[in-house]
């Protein structure tokens, strides 16, 4: 991902470098072109987790999601994120 502003593509990781991290911002996603998404990233990185996480579906849920009939009442997990000042 790449930080708006910025010129480099990023891990995830120079973001959340350790465990009680957390950040959010506008960024682009995927190096290709042809596949960039811009949108807001909520990352952290919790202290029970080996590495960082992001919210959100990643690419193949969201084509998953896609090809399979609506599913009303679909439950989804969420957690409360408040982005750092």
């Amino acid at each position: 991902m790449r930080p708006q502003g910025q010129t480099s593509f990023r891990w995830l990781s120079t973001l959340v470098p350790q465990p009680g991290s957390s950040w959010c911002g506008p960024v682009e996603c995927f190096v290709e072109p042809t596949k960039r998404l811009s949108c807001t990233l909520l990352a952290c990185w919790e202290a029970t987790y080996a590495a960082p996480t992001q919210e959100g579906p990643t690419q193949e849920e969201e084509k998953e999601k896609e090809q399979r009939p609506g599913q009303e009442g679909e439950k989804v997990e969420t957690r409360s994120f408040s982005c750092p000042s």
